[in-house]
């Protein structure tokens, strides 16, 4: 026996699925480079339309291998988004295949600050970017004029909140019933498109000889999303800014952090990285149970100071850190 509510649920699960299929045949159009005459011709071609003022924004999106050791994850996808939501250019997603071609080349487009990338919580793929170019390149102009929905819908919560101004708009809702600092595309693509991703690709083989068809759809479908995902949110920062509300320079400063943040974890080996979070973990829980000052780590350079000082700021407690040649201690608030 079924009742109406699983019915009604089963109606709009299936528009769900409807609405998303009638996008991916409405938007998508998306090719896999996989040779270096390819990516050299795409490359050459938007350029081409940078320097006629007709492309001001791309959408970017990573897929790597997975592995529980950041060192291990390999970079297999590189998705880049052209057009949509009122762009004059054509919808594609270009498909860079890493393990066939150098992808490095793509730095050009990451590293200039006069095109905007469009990208989801981007600080985890920061990282693993950073490992692939290497420790020559430079790291501190990696990523510039980064646009990430996600972060500006917090960021325009919280200057709500400062101010004690009540506003209602569905993206807002979607931040406020987060737990966290991050929205998921998911979430954000059924407020702004009404329907839901299927990520059952998510966890996909990365790493294998030939990815398939459902794989590279999926990876296609999350950059031909994110230009309406931003339209949207960017009329919301419009609505606010005639509240006096804006969050560019503080998204800027974040978006700084980020790329800081991930620069110190490239730097810092896995078994490194283990310790000093370790020897931080350790000293907090003796220095709350005793007070005093208790050894963190020996042997300290000034990036690793800088990873524990950001663990130690998260963490929010009264204790401090004091260094003093190369030797970390914290010394209890008490």
């Amino acid at each position: 026996m079924s009742g109406g509510g699983g019915a009604g649920g089963d109606d709009a699960a299936a528009g769900a699925r409807a609405r998303r299929e009638a996008f991916a045949a409405e938007h998508l159009s998306w090719r896999l480079v996989s040779d270096a005459r390819t990516l050299a011709s795409l490359l050459e071609t938007l350029e081409a339309w940078r320097a006629e003022g007709r492309l001001s924004a791309i959408a970017v999106d990573f897929e790597f291998t997975m592995n529980p050791d950041p060192e291990k994850r390999r970079l297999r996808l590189v998705q880049i988004g052209v057009g949509g939501s009122g762009s004059e250019l054509p919808e594609e997603q270009h498909l860079v295949d890493a393990q066939a071609v150098e992808a490095r080349s793509l730095q050009r487009l990451f590293g200039d600050p006069a095109l905007t990338k469009v990208m989801h919580t981007p600080s985890g793929d920061y990282e693993q970017w950073l490992r692939y170019l290497g420790r020559d390149a430079d790291w501190e102009g990696a990523f510039r004029a980064v646009y990430d929905p996600s972060a500006r819908l917090f960021l325009l919560r919280d200057e709500l909140l400062r101010r004690r101004l009540a506003y209602e708009h569905p993206l807002l809702a979607c931040a406020e019933a987060t737990a966290g600092r991050h929205v998921g595309l998911t979430t954000l693509v059924e407020a702004v498109l009404g329907f839901t991703l299927a990520k059952r690709h998510q966890q996909a083989r990365w790493g294998a000889p030939v990815l398939g068809h459902g794989a590279l759809r999926y990876a296609a479908l999350d950059v031909a999303v994110l230009p309406y995902v931003r339209a949207a949110v960017l009329a919301l920062e419009e609505e606010l800014r005639a509240l006096g509300l804006e969050a560019d320079a503080r998204a800027r400063e974040v978006h700084e952090d980020e790329l800081a943040y991930a620069i110190e974890l490239a730097s810092i080996p896995v078994p490194r990285r283990k310790q000093l979070r370790g020897g931080l973990g350790r000293a907090r829980y003796v220095a709350r149970k005793r007070g005093g000052s208790h050894l963190v780590a020996r042997d300290v350079n000034d990036v690793e100071l800088r990873y524990l000082r950001r663990l130690h700021d998260r963490a929010r407690g009264a204790e401090r850190l004091e260094l003093a040649d190369g030797v970390v201690t914290l010394v209890g608030g008490g």
